[in-house]
């Protein structure tokens, strides 16, 4: 999970359509979901490694990466059945992954 987290994060400093600031912001939300995946591998492990995965593939599609062969909408279902199921449990990790996307998807990369 770490990995992937640190991919994403490197995607976000590399990404050249993107002002520092809003890099900066970015990462504030990646960090943000750095923590609260951390929390939630406490108890559900694989389901914080594939959310990670999910937010990794839609931040390679956002910036214009084509490493995966995954289309926007498998991406994006995948990424909102990862996540459906903590929005009660888990706000935080929830919204914070709902700002990430939102933020992603307003680049128009």
């Amino acid at each position: 999970m770490q990995t992937t987290l640190t991919k994403i994060r490197t995607l976000i400093l590399n990404a050249k359509n993107i002002s520092d600031p809003k890099k900066k912001e970015m990462l504030r939300y990646v960090e943000t979901l750095d923590h609260e995946l951390t929390e939630l591998a406490k108890d559900k492990q694989e389901d914080a490694k594939k959310i990670a995965y999910y937010a990794h593939l839609k931040t390679e599609k956002a910036l214009g990466e084509n490493a995966t062969d995954h289309s926007e909408d498998e991406i994006t279902h995948g990424f909102k059945g990862a996540v459906e199921e903590f929005e009660i449990s888990h706000p935080k990790l929830y919204q914070t992954l709902q700002t990430l996307s939102i933020s992603l998807s307003s680049l128009g990369v």
